[in-house]
């Protein structure tokens, strides 16, 4: 944001790298006005591919897709590849994953200086041997000869890494992670490049959280074995932990499945759920979702959990693909999406929101108490969901909220 205007902007060669250099410089300044001030950095190690917001954008995505990945292994056939796309396309690309590369560098001699305190760089949507590898391993040597590799941190992620930078900041959390299946440990998650262990251990470090097996919090990671999953609630509710459960079944949505049963075995013991995006997007969110749990705003938190469950798991995991069939169908761009669309408005009163209420009212029932003080407790008597829309106008994502109905009791 501070040095090319956001994420989008960092994949486009709008910036030079003067200009990134320049407007980094920021922080010397503001390290010398207040030495005593603590500066933590997110940075991106650019995502391997492009980014989509149409359809002739997906097809480039795919396309560099694919020459990404013999450009390493085939550099000759990559060549002829490189013929696909509109004139200077791959040149920019490349210009601009440089220009991103030497900022990066410029903030480990920051990290040097003493003028930045933390930086954590995300690997952002990759695969393994991707062109991202070469700039990391150089991050790497830099940060080992600069001796500053308890300030530096390089694991899969993107869009969490303030929300991972704000828990830090504050939080004393001790939990409990415990995995469905060794296999979900080794596994090399979808637009991520190594064992899923590794950044979960790297999140964990960053973040500030201790672990131990004694802890109330335990966050469940569902990956591989839906079966080993619900024994895993089934036992951990008998216990009284607070179950949250991270679910990277797969990228961009739930298991439903999964949810279903979980919910219907775990009850309240489950206190938080993320399967929105990538599986180190979910897990920043999951690990969010703890740290903040011993906040006063428990009513703030119960909503967060259920628009999870209404986002990632029915949105997401379930009726996304259903409204974009529909959507291309009509001859409708799910890129474009007008909310005066028949298709969309059918889809958000007819079908979308009367599920979702059908499944808070199924799994949430009436008289829930969510906020227990010294002297009163809140009761809830009707939860619904009472805004939805595309942000973006794009079907990728989408903006909910929960309405909760209750009251004050002494």
């Amino acid at each position: 944001m501070l040095c090319y205007g956001g994420l989008i902007a960092s994949r486009e060669n709008w910036t030079t790298f003067e200009e990134a250099e320049e407007r980094l410089s920021v922080l010397k300044i503001i390290k010398k006005l207040n030495p005593n001030s603590n500066i933590q950095l997110s940075s991106i190690i650019r995502r391997a591919s492009t980014s989509v917001f149409s359809e002739s954008s997906y097809e480039c995505w795919e396309k560099m897709n694919t020459y990404l990945r013999i450009f390493k292994t085939n550099p000759e056939q990559a060549k002829k590849v490189e013929k696909n796309f509109p004139r200077g396309y791959i040149e920019n690309y490349w210009k601009s994953r440089e220009r991103n590369h030497k900022i990066n560098l410029k903030c480990l001699e920051l990290v040097k200086k003493g003028i930045i305190d933390l930086i954590v760089f995300s690997v952002e949507d990759t695969f393994p041997g991707g062109p991202h590898e070469r700039e990391e391993e150089a991050l790497k040597q830099k940060i080992t000869e600069y001796g500053i590799e308890d300030k530096c941190f390089i694991h899969n992620g993107a869009d969490e890494a303030l929300q991972n930078l704000l828990i830090r900041t504050f939080n004393k959390g001790t939990i409990n992670v415990i995995y469905d299946s060794e296999e979900t440990k080794v596994k090399i998650m979808d637009y991520e490049d190594r064992k899923f262990l590794e950044n979960v251990n790297s999140h964990l470090r960053l973040t500030g959280f201790n672990v131990s097996e004694n802890a109330e919090n335990v966050v469940l990671i569902s990956g591989n074995s839906k079966e080993r999953s619900l024994k895993i609630i089934e036992k951990l509710k008998k216990t009284g932990k607070r179950i949250y459960i991270l679910d990277v079944f797969k990228a961009n949505g739930s298991n439903p499945d999964f949810v279903n049963d979980a919910l219907a075995i775990g009850g309240s013991s489950i206190k938080g759920y993320s399967a929105w995006n990538t599986a180190s997007n979910s897990l920043g969110t999951i690990l969010a979702e703890i740290a903040e749990a011993p906040n006063k705003d428990k009513i703030g938190l119960f909503k967060f959990y259920l628009e999870r469950l209404l986002d990632d798991h029915l949105y997401q995991g379930v009726w996304r693909k259903w409204l974009e069939r529909e959507l291309m169908k009509n001859g409708e761009n799910i890129y474009d999406v007008s909310e005066k669309s028949k298709t969309y408005r059918r889809f958000v009163d007819e079908l979308f929101k009367p599920c979702c209420n059908k499944f808070l009212e199924k799994y949430f029932n009436e008289n829930i108490c969510v906020c227990k003080q010294k002297s009163c407790i809140f009761v809830i008597h009707k939860i619904e969901l009472k805004d939805f829309k595309l942000p973006w106008n794009r079907t990728f994502e989408c903006e909910l909220q929960v309405e909760l109905n209750g009251e004050y009791k002494r």
